[in-house]
């Protein structure tokens, strides 16, 4: 059994007909950084609340170490827990802040001052132990309910979008905290984010929620490179997607043909063997897009034409819009492709005709 296991959880509201969570089965390693991701109302929030013991399922059991801990309020799981808010108490000092949940356990007063210096240089704030939280920036506040979390030496950590107040720069600054405290300590964490860049770049492992259900679990890379459906191909980073017909498969099972309305084809890879339905979706990454200015000078298997839309320099690549030449009547679709300085057609104007191309391997039909 996993460290922590959900065992067929499922939460309603107004009256059981409204499921926020719908049969929920995840287990999590001990020492596991996971990663509750998926867009407003999509049950990730509600999942870290019943573990945390804030919610209760309407069904189902958590496990913590084997152990049914359903019956258990919050106070007695052992759990720290990071707010969005912080949540620290204004007339504290720091360090009385982080020493609230050492003494609420009884500790010490000699262990609650070495284990409170302790946690105040985890989190690198060893000079600030006097201050009060009105006095400190947004991310050292983070930090020392990070801290707080963290001085109890807790089973396990949940983390719910604590750092989705603070700037982009404060943001990334706090991430790499983050990921150094976790292989340093050990300790489990489980974050809760809307944000997939977050995500990708703390977890070990991601949990996609979209409408109570998980829609993959797996690492990373995985996700990102073989999304399992339309939806986490879409909410996983940048793609473009072409929607057609399978009406061939390779022998080996490997790759398909997909065919548009309008007679365009592309080869991709199929992301799962067996029988696909009339209409599949191919899928590709804009950095995977190759762009010529003239046809026949790509040297990719997938050629699509196309005019080119906008022209957006961005520092260490540029982006291009182009309406695909694959709709037939009406607004034409339209990809886009990152393309770096040194691979960009020379003399490129917007409106003019242009060719992108993919190769075969580096696409997805699901």
């Amino acid at each position: 059994m996993s460290f922590i296991e959900f065992d067929h959880i499922r939460k309603t509201y107004a009256n059981n007909t409204l499921a926020a969570v719908e049969n929920l089965n995840l287990g999590i390693a001990k020492g596991e950084f996971m990663t509750f991701l998926g867009p407003s109302g999509s049950g990730k929030t509600t999942t870290l609340m019943m573990l945390a013991g804030f919610e209760k399922p309407t069904s189902g059991s958590i496990h913590l170490e084997g152990t049914p801990i359903d019956a258990l309020p919050p106070y007695e799981r052992n759990m720290g827990v990071v707010f969005q808010s912080y949540s620290l108490f204004p007339h504290m000092s720091v360090a009385q802040n982080i020493a609230f949940p050492l003494e609420m356990r009884k500790v010490p007063k000699p262990q609650i001052q070495d284990r409170v210096a302790a946690a105040l240089e985890k989190v690198r704030l060893g000079r600030h132990a006097d201050r009060r939280p009105s006095q400190l920036s947004g991310g050292e506040q983070q930090r020392v309910a990070l801290a707080r979390a963290l001085v109890f030496d807790p089973k396990l950590v949940l983390m719910d979008e604590p750092l989705s107040a603070l700037d982009k720069n404060l943001r990334e600054e706090l991430q790499l905290e983050i990921r150094r405290l976790h292989r340093e300590l050990g300790v489990t964490m489980v974050f809760v984010t809307h944000d997939q860049s977050e995500a990708m770049n703390l977890s070990d492992r991601v949990c996609v929620f979209n409408h109570g259900r998980v829609e993959q679990l797996d690492t990373p890379q995985q996700l990102y490179d073989r999304p399992a459906n339309v939806f986490v191909a879409g909410f996983i980073g940048d793609n473009n997607m072409l929607v057609g017909d399978v009406d061939r498969v390779d022998a080996s099972d490997e790759y398909a043909r997909l065919t548009t309305l309008n007679g365009t084809t592309c080869r991709g890879r199929l992301r799962t063997t067996g029988t696909y339905p009339q209409s599949s979706t191919l899928c590709i990454r804009p950095e995977r897009i190759d762009v010529a200015a003239a046809k026949g000078s790509l040297e990719t298997d997938n050629k699509i034409g196309a005019r080119l839309v906008d022209l957006i320099h961005q520092g260490d690549h540029w982006r291009l819009i182009a309406a695909l030449e694959t709709s037939g009547e009406g607004e034409a679709l339209q990809w886009m492709a990152k393309v770096s300085p040194n691979r960009l057609p020379a003399g490129l104007s917007i409106g003019q005709p242009i060719q992108i191309g993919f190769n075969s391997r580096d696409s997805w039909v699901i």
